[in-house]
């Protein structure tokens, strides 16, 4: 019997991925990373061995759900067959429990199992992989709390039913922050933020909006997002669909308003609006299409600036087409310790100025040590970019470099061309960075950093002026702050170009509450 999963419509079989079997027309799933026997479950990697079930859901099955070989299946009941040849179990009816306010479909599309499908152990390890990633059930080691897809022992029947049991969590936040960084000064933050958005969840009376069914439920994400500052301004909604129609495609778009004051040099704004279209193939890749507009305005522009400044004063129309690629393998978006993130973008700009902007980067995390509970990791991060602009790039779209998120030793858009002290970017860039990161504390909130930045910014494409810097800092992870740690970075120029503005310190603390 031949699964067809919706997603077949619009998305073609993608064979095996890394020894996992996935069912036809599946697309979306993210294939566990190696993992060793006793791993505690983390959402980054999947579990090795069933974690116990929470209070009032199902009980775990009789079969045992341990390490997968490839292409393993579940041996059936005994049964007269022919000789030599052990019969094989194949999926019943799928039961999803425990769904308050998730619709079904969002969660039946991360099982790669179809009913009348050999069922194998990798498929039920990776379903709960994908489930716990999506973000919006409970996941919690401590107490054995996380998606569970299990197998129901009741019958002697070689279909058997699928139990999938999840709890929910909460996925609608309203943040308040304070950040401060050495590139944009003191900022406050008002986040709105909703996981499990459904854009077609429209109440039917005042009582969805007091239980909290009102646009819930759908897997979509909606952020709505407020930062003043003392030198940036920044505001922002962005939707997301990550499953456009239940397919391999994903939606999102967003419309923004930005304003920044570089060195009292000159103030930018712009207000406009970006749509992506991206569709996965397989585990890893993904390839998008982004169109932007967007107007934007050069203001309050410094006596005695250069021509290369003065000369795009005022506002301008702008509107890009960009293409990319992507390919992602790391264990963890916010701390990850191993795999690789790679990038190409290709983007046209038409309006008031026309030029093409192409940017090739790369992030490789290798874990060199950890402790026998995979707990503190020493890692090693090699970080890559490179960067072109046309000729006829304006100002405001060229490249600048320095700052603790690119040249750390050199001041905010400190490293690059410069006219009479006025920094005014380039068409070409090159950056490198080498680091290592170790723990300081058992808990893991404290690290340790040495790192080697290296780079340039050019006028053309060449290497003239190859900046090097050398440091180390600290990384302070306060759980109640949020996901991103305190970061403090001490370094210094072993070699810079004339005109460059140093800076010893770099750092980003930020408070979420």
């Amino acid at each position: 019997m031949k699964a067809t999963h919706p997603f077949s419509l619009l998305c073609p079989a993608l064979a095996v991925l890394t020894g996992l079997v996935l069912g036809a027309g599946v697309c979306f799933a993210q294939p566990p990373p190696p993992v060793r026997l006793g791993d505690p479950f983390q959402p980054g990697s999947p579990p090795t061995a069933p974690v116990p079930a929470p209070q009032n859901t199902v009980p775990p099955p009789a079969v045992q759900i341990g390490p997968p070989q490839p292409n393993a299946t579940l041996p059936g009941p005994a049964a007269p067959g022919p000789p030599g040849v052990e019969p094989q179990l194949r999926v019943g009816e799928i039961k999803v429990l425990g769904n308050r306010w998730t619709k079904e479909r969002v969660i039946r599309r991360q099982i790669p199992l179809e009913p009348g499908q050999v069922l194998s152990l990798p498929d039920l390890r990776l379903a709960e992989y994908n489930l716990a990633k999506l973000g919006i059930f409970e996941v919690d080691p401590l107490h054995g709390i996380r998606p569970t897809v299990t197998v129901d022992p009741e019958g002697d029947s070689d279909f058997k039913n699928i139990i999938v049991q999840v709890q929910e969590t909460q996925t609608t936040s309203l943040l308040f922050g304070v950040s401060v960084n050495s590139d944009a000064g003191l900022n406050g933050s008002v986040v709105f933020n909703e996981r499990n958005f459904d854009l077609f969840g429209w109440p039917s009376s005042l009582e969805d909006f007091a239980a909290g069914r009102a646009f819930r439920g759908g897997g979509q994400e909606l952020r709505i997002e407020a930062t003043p500052g003392t030198e940036e301004q920044r505001y922002a909604i962005t939707f997301r669909e990550p499953f456009l129609f239940d397919s391999c495609y994903a939606l999102q778009a967003g419309g923004y308003y930005y304003d920044f004051a570089f060195h009292d040099d000159y103030t930018e704004s712009r207000l406009g609006t970006r749509i992506t279209l991206s569709r996965r193939f397989g585990p890893h890749w993904n390839v998008e299409g982004t169109l932007r507009v967007e107007d934007v305005d050069i203001h309050h522009i410094a006596f005695g600036a250069p021509p290369e400044i003065t000369q795009d004063a005022g506002a301008h129309a702008l509107v890009g087409f960009r293409a990319g690629v992507n390919y992602d393998t790391r264990d963890s978006i916010y701390r990850p310790t191993q795999g690789v993130l790679a990038s190409l973008s290709v983007e046209e700009v038409t309006g008031d100025y026309t030029f093409p902007k192409l940017i090739l980067g790369g992030n490789k995390y290798w874990t060199l040590s950890e402790r026998s509970d995979g707990s503190g990791r020493q890692v090693l991060l090699l970080r890559s970019e490179l960067g072109y602009a046309g000729s006829h790039t304006p100002v405001f779209e060229r490249f600048f470099d320095g700052g603790f998120r690119t040249l750390r030793g050199f001041a905010f858009r400190g490293v690059g061309p410069n006219d009479r002290g006025f920094e005014v970017g380039g068409d070409f860039e090159f950056l490198n960075s080498l680091e290592y990161q170790a723990p300081l504390l058992a808990n893991d909130h404290l690290y340790g950093v040495a790192f080697l930045d290296t780079g340039t910014v050019e006028r053309s494409v060449e290497i003239r002026n190859y900046r090097v810097a050398a440091g180390l800092g600290l990384r302070l992870y306060i759980p109640q702050l949020g996901p991103l740690p305190i970061a403090l970075d001490f370094a210094t120029p072993i070699s810079k170009a004339h005109g460059d503005h140093t800076q010893l310190l770099s750092f980003w603390i930020g408070f979420i509450h």
